[in-house]
């Protein structure tokens, strides 16, 4: 039946509502009213479970005289954009269908929602056939006189109930119901989970006899796409009277796929094939009057995606087609379904389903899932290595450490036709390469960064800023075009960019953090990405995403010296940046260019900084190490260097190795600055060491130079002020540190603003000297305000966090209020073990705290547990 060619308006008859049944067709057929046999030849409709279903569509070629049809038979329902006509669901009449044809040069029907079985008497190649004799009665008429569709309406009608029957119960002979298929990829038998995306998929499926359902099926190569269809297959072909698999993946296989499908067609239905076959299956699909599927697998190149809709998809016709891409812009011919990685706990199953082992080894295989991201290829590839080899789980682990490309290269000896995980990640990029050089180099830096990579981090790095055009900050051209104009800052150019790695699903960009897009990147490309290149190349790109994040961290810098609260913001997702190079520093660089040489020095110092603030002064240290290493005593950077490293020993209270460096940095001090930074160094260092008297007389000294040379309101001066008062604490001077304390958090409120880092510092202070004096409720007040500005700022886990969590218990145990105390204490006391060890003097001071408050409240119990679990680590270290 042809389709209607119309660029507006299509008007729609609605059937008799699905709870009739069989007895009132019956008595619809003897009634006066004649029309209901129009109605009635659709039985369809009839049965319950297609309720609601649009049986019949009449496509009119004329708006006005639709119009006048509907008003003249008072059957009209409308509104602005597209009026109907019908009946209502209650079945109060219906549309006198000469009305409609009387008015009308040409009329076009359509039926579709066929069941597959009406009941046991009736076929469904008979029902059609009927269905379709009545119809081309109808379509026959085209005399302009009214008494043509009542003849023709007249000699249906002269054929008796019973012979309607008989005849709904023959089968027609051109139609055929026996199964047709061509050759279906194989389901892999350890196919497990993916119940939710089946059930969407069958959602989106809706089953109409005029349109097929498109649904397009994306996802990452080697995602799992195919084997979903595979199995939707499994599920639902018994719905179906053919079901047709063309792999789209060469013009070889899709000329192959539909030769297979026209030959299967052939033995059923006869006919000639033609030079490929593609316009017979497209023929014979849109014709079946049967429920058919269609799967085109791979999807991927562009070319032939391009031709998808004008050369191979039905337009018409009673089934289903559903696409597997690793192409997004396919979306727009139909609906997208999103195939994500497996979870963990269902990647861990199918590894051990695939390698016969045992849950016992559950741990093992979780930590595979993780490390190959629950991609279902990569995993099931995985369990084929592990069980050929036969290797331990856990040797699994350590060898993907080392041998990354022959792991992901691996191809099991079983199943020959399954490309190499590796594989189907190169033949997305070669198709980006084509039309996108850009967005592919692009892709290379971004799998040297952390996997989720904000735009608002990418903005640091590509805005000009202060020093962002030193030499050693330039980025390439290549670079700098993909998310600027002129040199400013384009958000729309580097969309189009990261759209074209999305499409291809070479990285997510469907989620977003504060309305900053994130452009993920899975961590299986991620090696991918670095195994395909040569080892200049990675070089390359590991020193260019070190001078990207250098770039990054000139913005929190400024921030630093402004607005610390958004700095520390800034620093999180910073911080895993800065990781990703140390590690891929480490893998990749050697001296000079690696991570802290003469080629980045400034950014290693830098990424030590941010580290230090955030507490990490392990990897602080270890850089601010390796730049030291590369230095001599009269390079400009050696005092920073030096200094820096200096306060790192002593976070991790390394006091011995402190103080040499201080002494060796003394003589070579040269500038006021740096002066004061060495003798504010040496004080905290007796400070920590317990050394107080000698701490505070250094402390005494820089505030009266501060005071003569930067003045009072000097951030210098603050700051000196904030640190004696700590000393004075710890003396027992509390007046003299209430004295300093408040004039710092007045200046601190007037200069930086009441939720400023360094005014709940100052608070923090203050509130510690209320502690020592005995005035717990202040200090409560005080150390709530502190607590929850640090979680809110810095982050539960952050060092200046878990001390503020220690001094509120502190504070609470002395009122007491000992459940609330004990609770932070204890948080205190793993928090700090996790971060500086059991042996820091800042942990057993806390566990002491903590130990103590059990005893007072009389739980033994919990005081032997606290001994049990810390004490032996805390007090033997």
């Amino acid at each position: 039946m042809a389709s209607p060619e119309l660029p507006y308006d299509t008007y729609r008859l609605r059937g008799i509502p699905s709870h009739f049944g069989l007895q009132d067709v019956q008595d619809l057929l003897s009634a006066e009213d004649k029309d209901a046999l129009f109605a009635t030849s659709l039985a369809p409709a009839l049965l319950p479970h297609y309720k609601d279903t649009q049986i019949a569509t009449i496509t009119l070629k004329s708006k006005s005289s639709a119009l006048r049809a509907a008003n003249d038979t008072g059957y009209l329902q409308s509104n602005e954009d597209e009026p109907r006509i019908g009946i209502d669901n209650d079945f109060h009449g219906f549309t006198p269908l000469n009305n409609i044809i009387e008015n009308e040069e040409t009329v076009e029907v359509m039926i579709f929602g066929y069941p597959s079985q009406l009941f046991k008497s009736i076929s469904e190649a008979g029902l059609l056939a009927y269905t379709n004799y009545f119809i081309q009665q109808l379509k026959n008429i085209r005399q302009p006189d009214s008494a043509a569709p009542a003849r023709t309406r007249q000699r249906v009608l002269e054929e008796p109930v019973a012979n309607l029957f008989e005849r709904l119960s023959t089968t027609d002979p051109s139609a055929s119901t026996k199964f047709i298929c061509n050759s279906l990829p194989e389901l892999h038998r350890n196919f497990l989970g993916r119940d939710t995306l089946l059930q969407k998929l069958r959602d989106l499926s809706s089953r109409s006899s005029i349109q097929p359902s498109v649904v397009i099926l994306h996802g990452i190569g080697g995602g799992g796409k195919s084997q979903l269809a595979r199995k939707y297959i499994n599920l639902y072909q018994k719905d179906c009277h053919a079901v047709f698999w063309v792999n789209f993946r060469s013009h070889m296989k899709i000329k192959q796929g539909f030769s297979e499908a026209a030959e299967s067609i052939k033995e059923d239905s006869g006919g000639d094939i033609g030079i490929d076959g593609v316009e017979y299956v497209k023929s014979w699909l849109e014709k079946c009057p049967s429920h058919w599927l269609l799967i085109l697998d791979n999807v991927d190149d562009r070319e032939a995606a391009a031709s998808l809709v004008t050369t191979y998809l039905p337009t018409r016709g009673n089934g289903e087609i559903i696409i597997t891409t690793r192409n997004r812009e396919l979306s727009e011919i139909g609906c997208e379904l999103d195939v994500p990685s497996l979870q963990h706990e269902d990647a861990a199953k199918l590894l051990l389903q695939t390698t016969g082992e045992g849950s016992r080894a559950l741990p093992e295989a979780l930590k595979i899932s993780r490390l190959l991201g629950g991609h279902p290829l990569a995993i099931a590839q995985a369990g084929a290595y592990i069980k050929t080899i036969r290797i331990p789980m856990d040797g699994y682990i350590e060898f993907y450490r080392t041998e990354r490309a022959e792991l992901l290269n691996y191809k099991s000896p079983l199943r020959p036709e399954e490309e190499a995980a590796a594989t189907t990640f190169e033949i997305s990029f070669k198709t980006l390469r084509k039309g996108n050089q850009k967005a592919a180099m692009l892709l290379l830096l971004f799998s040297f960064l952390d996997r989720s990579i904000t735009f608002e981090i990418l903005r640091y790095a590509f805005e000009r800023r202060s020093g962002s055009d030193d030499e050693h900050l330039k980025l390439p051209q290549w670079l700098l075009s993909t998310a600027t104009t002129n040199g400013d800052w384009n958000e729309r150019t580097l969309h189009e960019h990261t759209a074209a790695l999305h499409n291809l699903s070479l990285i997510d960009k469907s989620s977003e953090i504060g309305g900053h897009p994130i452009c993920s990147i899975h961590p299986v490309v991620q090696e991918w990405s670095h195994l395909r290149l040569s080892i200049d190349e990675q070089q390359h790109f590991a020193s260019l995403a070190i001078q990207f994040i250098h770039r990054c961290s000139l913005s929190v810098q400024e921030d630093m010296t402004t607005d610390r609260s958004s700095a520390f913001v800034k620093h999180k997702p910073l911080l895993l940046h800065m990781d990703a190079c140390v590690e891929n520093s480490k893998r990749y660089l050697t001296n000079p260019r690696f991570l802290g040489g003469p080629a980045s020095r400034r950014a290693a110092l830098r990424f030590s900084h941010i580290f230090w603030y955030n507490g990490n002064w392990e990897r602080a240290q270890m850089l601010q190490q390796r730049v030291l290493d590369t230095l001599s005593n009269e390079d400009s950077l050696f005092i920073e260097a030096t200094l820096a490293l200096c306060s790192t020993l002593r976070k991790r209270g390394k006091f011995d190795e402190a103080t040499d460096l201080q002494g060796e940095a003394e003589p070579l001090v040269k500038t006021p600055p740096e002066q004061y930074r060495l003798l504010g160094e040496m004080a905290d260092t007796f400070r920590d060491q317990n050394l107080l008297d000698d701490a505070c007389t250094i402390r005494e000294g820089i505030l009266k130079l501060l005071r003569t040379n930067e003045g009072e309101d000097s951030l210098l001066t603050i700051n000196a002020k904030g640190a004696l008062a700590v000393i004075y604490y710890k003396i027992r001077r509390y007046e003299d540190a209430l004295s300093l304390e408040d004039q710092v958090l007045e200046q601190r409120k007037r200069l930086c603003g009441n939720s400023h880092p360094d005014t709940i510092t100052a608070m923090a202070n203050l509130a510690g000297t209320y502690y020592g004096q005995g005035d717990y409720k202040r200090a409560e007040e005080l150390e709530r305000i502190v607590l929850d500005q640090r979680r809110d700022v810095l982050g539960d886990d952050h060092w200046d966090t878990i001390r503020a969590k220690g001094s509120l218990g502190a504070t609470l145990r002395k009122l007491p209020k000992f459940d609330e105390a004990v609770s932070l204490l204890d948080e205190t006391l793993r928090g700090k073990i996790a971060r500086v060890g059991a042996g820091n003097p800042s942990s057993r001071r806390t566990y002491g705290l903590l130990h103590k408050a059990f005893c007072e409240m009389e739980n033994d119990e919990a005081a032997e547990k606290l001994e049990t679990s810390f004490g032996l680590a805390v007090l033997s270290s």
